[in-house]
């Protein structure tokens, strides 16, 4: 998984699935990210957010891909759910 801060969207070509949800970030900025099996604390500055959830081929350092998931937070408080793109 990666997770980013940004000031626009930017859909990976490969995504399969790309939503906009809109997330409220509160003091102390700690965002926890969860499955079944996993979880972990990411830290973004307490903020209202468009968070866009990108699932597909993720590029890696030194030209892996895998399999996975990309989170970028982009704050805005106008944000509405949309889906921006769909492979299926």
């Amino acid at each position: 998984m990666e997770e980013r801060v940004a000031d626009e969207f930017e859909v990976l070509p490969d995504a399969v699935l790309a939503v906009v949800v809109p997330i409220p970030v509160s003091a102390p900025g700690r965002v926890v990210l969860s499955d079944c099996a996993n979880e972990a604390t990411i830290r973004v500055p307490p903020e209202e957010y468009a968070l866009l959830l990108e699932i597909g081929h993720i590029s890696r350092q030194g030209g892996e891909e895998a399999e996975g998931c990309r989170l970028t937070f982009l704050p805005r408080r106008d944000a509405y759910p949309e889906v921006l793109g769909f492979a299926g």
